[in-house]
């Protein structure tokens, strides 16, 4: 969990050039196409951390000793600023996600003065489980009793004069628990890039961003010049928690804020262009986001697949990726894949590892909320190294197919093999009432290598959340720099 800790950052590449046909598809004025280009060339960074009180190790005790996942947040930062706000219980209580308590909590469920649900709920914990929960472990301010701290919150001077009035951000979500939304007031964007790929541009109002993935848009700064607020509340049922940061227009820093929001401090939509032009990444339909140019998977059959059934297992706190095996934050340390590539043969340790063959093509099936305990299972943010995947299947059920292409024969529209987006990390579902859903993930071998595949929640990583892909294994690095060789 070093991201509570404060280890993350942003890391500018210098794009390719030719992204013409990029920028042509949202405007077709020559001006504005190389306006954009520059602006692009020099965007802005936004990060997005979740902050805690508590360090990760202060932290994963506390789910350890008290028996019970927990998982309430103290703030939301940007750039590494922020405030702690404490708008008080009934605030909170009435920002909760509408028909949120009907579908998945009992009635009457009240959020704390911090927004967080009762740690006891079972639809947290699922369960049973043969572990003894100690509420009373559960130190003073973790689920409840605010204390506000004011700070100040990060902003960005944008100059409508500059690059024809076009502004690129890239936001990067590097927060632990937290799934952001995302929104500028007044102001629509195209979305252009996801994960480092560049896809077909679509404009939004809002966006939703799991841990782990880097977004890029394209603003057009052509309001009046005043101070504009970001908006970056924690959208997942997690907990009612807002984040702010500010949008400024070049000499209009002592102007009042703009208040013409699309998102309400706990995610909610207070316009009706939210539900009709927002980035949502549980649905199927707004999710792919093509990549540009073109790029899609190869049809039919993959070479290899690999069935992956996800989700709590022994402990509220305990995850796994292959029905029972736990992923140890030190495994294999002693013996590191990338020098030992047949450590864990013939131990049990190879349970959490899938070997590949280089060229290949591979499907990775996904099955959440069929655990059991876990059949009210929150989504996971999964995310694989080493290579992008396309996520050509989601569906509802129990995957019960011989391979995927009988699934996509029985099951057409749950596939898609023309536009599917290609992503490091993608969703799975939020199974409220414990109904299962699968995915399917599709790639190419090309990167020979020990590339961890993970749920980027930190805690359920922390949980055992973890498998190892030795992409490769029958072409395996040999020539390894110097730098990175054991000694």
């Amino acid at each position: 969990m070093s991201l509570v800790d404060g280890l993350y950052g942003a890391i500018h590449i210098r794009p390719k050039q030719d992204r013409m046909g990029l920028w042509s598809q949202i405007v077709s004025d020559y001006k504005d196409v190389e306006a954009m280009e520059k602006a692009a060339r020099d965007p802005e960074y936004l990060v997005v951390s979740d902050w805690s009180q508590y360090t990760s190790d202060e932290y994963w005790k506390i789910s350890t000793d008290s028996g019970m996942l927990v998982f309430c947040l103290d703030s939301i930062l940007v750039n590494g600023k922020g405030e702690l706000y404490c708008p008080g219980q009934k605030f909170l209580q009435s920002e909760l996600a509408p028909g949120l308590v009907d579908d998945a909590f009992p009635p009457g469920t009240k959020v704390s003065d911090k927004g967080c649900f009762p740690a006891q709920l079972d639809q947290i914990q699922g369960g049973p489980w043969n572990v003894t929960k100690r509420p009373d472990l559960i130190p003073p301010r973790v689920q409840e009793g605010c204390v506000p701290s004011k700070h100040e919150n990060a902003s960005i001077t944008v100059d409508p004069k500059k690059n024809n009035g076009w502004v690129s951000m890239h936001v990067v979500a590097a927060a632990t628990i937290a799934q952001i939304a995302f929104s500028i007031d007044d102001h629509e964007f195209w979305l252009y890039e996801v994960d480092g790929n560049y896809v077909n541009p679509k404009k939004f109002v809002s966006m939703v961003m799991s841990a782990g993935e880097t977004f890029s848009i394209m603003v057009k700064l052509d309001k009046t010049p005043g101070k504009y607020t970001m908006r970056i509340p924690n959208s997942g049922v997690s907990q009612v928690l807002g984040g702010y940061a500010e949008m400024i227009y070049a000499g209009h820093e002592q102007d009042q804020r703009s208040e013409k929001p699309y998102l309400s401090f706990g995610g909610n939509p207070i316009s009706p262009d939210v539900e009709k032009n927002s980035y949502f990444p549980w649905q199927l339909e707004s999710d792919h986001m093509e990549p540009w140019p073109p790029n899609k998977p190869r049809p039919g059959n993959a070479d290899e697949e690999h069935l992956l059934a996800v989700g709590r297992v022994g402990a509220p706190y305990n995850y796994t990726m292959n029905t029972k095996y736990l992923y140890p934050i030190d495994f294999q340390n002693n013996d590191p894949l990338l020098f030992y590539p047949n450590a864990t043969v013939g131990t049990e340790n190879d349970n959490l590892v899938i070997r590949t063959k280089n060229g290949s093509w591979v499907d990775l099936i996904l099955q959440v909320s069929t655990l059991p305990g876990d059949t009210s299972a929150f989504e996971h943010f999964m995310h694989k190294h080493g290579s992008k995947t396309w996520r050509i299947g989601f569906g509802t059920g129990v995957w019960n197919y011989t391979s995927v292409e009988e699934a996509i024969k029985e099951r057409p529209k749950d596939f898609n093999l023309e536009t599917p987006g290609l992503r490091d990390t993608w969703l799975t579902a939020f199974s409220v009432t414990g109904e299962a859903y699968w995915n399917v993930f599709r790639y190419h071998v090309d990167n020979p290598g020990p590339w961890l595949f993970h749920c980027h929640i930190e805690l359920h990583l922390m949980g055992g959340m973890g498998i190892v892909i030795m992409d490769g294994a029958d072409a395996w690095p040999e020539n390894i720099p110097k730098e990175y060789q054991l000694d």
